[in-house]
């Protein structure tokens, strides 16, 4: 959304995939405060494991994910997780012009929220909640690229 927010002169719309403006959640502080922590300790191993299981359907779906989970570099990935933990651009979104397309997993509730708020704030945007199957293709291609 940063990108959309600050050069949407060079863009044509955004497609968020489980997105969110800001963390306004205790518990999901607390598994980013707990991701800095592990990233801190160089733990890329437990971290890489732990996201890879969450995101996979199938023992296939785990091991290219966990391939590609594991060349992370530790310090990047606890950087990531501290700006995610305070980034917040919910009072910009009605800046956002461009279309926007959300993309949810149906059973990912704990972003339900996030998602109502970004279809609600941003004037141009569809809400779709696909199956694990759409999360699990979107993952592979992903990876292949």
């Amino acid at each position: 959304m940063e990108f959309v927010l600050n050069h949407p002169d060079r863009c044509f719309g955004g497609v968020l995939i489980s997105g969110m403006s800001e963390v306004r959640e205790g518990y999901l502080k607390r598994k980013i405060s707990l991701g800095m922590s592990v990233a801190k300790r160089r733990a890329v191993p437990i971290l890489a494991t732990s996201i890879s299981w969450t995101n996979s359907n199938s023992r296939k779906v785990f091991m290219k994910l966990l391939k590609e989970a594991m060349r992370g570099n530790a310090r990047n990935i606890e950087e990531y997780y501290r700006y995610s933990k305070d980034y917040n651009c919910t009072q910009q979104l009605d800046q956002i012009k461009l279309p926007m397309l959300l993309v949810f997993g149906e059973k990912d509730k704990l972003f339900y929220e996030h998602a109502k708020l970004l279809h609600e704030k941003l004037p141009s945007s569809e809400l779709s909640f696909e199956c694990d199957c759409y999360a699990n293709w979107f993952h592979s291609w992903w990876l292949c690229c």
